[in-house]
């Protein structure tokens, strides 16, 4: 029959070894290599090769914050149906809750009795702080990166200046004769 004919084509040698170099995942791409050793490597999930460029270990701890907010973001898209604090409207569609970008109602009481100028103001100040902390927060991050420690202090005892960035895991061998940095 061609059901045991079928049964039997996905048992043969050929379908095995074609299979094998294949994510478990995502049967079309490659078998990603870089994930042994961590938690979720029999499920073979890489996409888009991130394993191969990027450190797993930086790949699995930005995984795991965005995962958690994004958690937490699902939790409130889908409780904001049922659930109201009070002294807020409540809507029943988050996507056409009518209010602008950025506006959650809250410290929206200072800008009561305000100009259309001053509020124009103080929103343009929250925009660019916000950017300016985005900015600092990357600094801050490289700054670890280079001294290889701490943010505080600025420059750690015995830190004699900055050293190649050897990033080999991150983007490949850049530090290698003919790459972004030669020694």
């Amino acid at each position: 029959s061609s059901s045991s004919s079928s049964s039997w084509a996905l048992a043969s040698p050929s379908f095995v070894v074609a299979r094998a170099g294949r994510s478990a995942s995502v049967p079309f791409l490659p078998k990603p290599e870089n994930l042994k050793g961590f938690v979720g490597e029999e499920q073979e999930f890489d996409p888009l090769g991130f394993s191969d460029t990027f450190d797993m270990k930086w790949l699995r701890e930005a995984e795991l914050k965005h995962g958690r907010v994004c958690m937490l973001a699902t939790v409130g898209f889908a409780a904001q149906q049922y659930i109201t604090f009070p002294g807020f409207e409540p809507t029943p569609d988050a996507l056409q809750g009518g209010r602008s970008p950025g506006d959650f109602a809250f410290g929206s009481g200072f800008l009561k009795g305000k100009s259309e100028q001053q509020v124009h103001d103080y929103k343009l100040k929250e925009l660019n702080n916000g950017r300016l902390a985005m900015l600092a927060f990357s600094g801050m991050v490289h700054h670890n990166i280079v001294v290889k420690g701490p943010l505080f202090p600025l420059f750690p005892d015995n830190w004699m200046g900055p050293e190649p960035w050897m990033a080999t895991s991150m983007v490949g061998s850049i530090n290698e004769v003919g790459g972004f940095m030669e020694r």
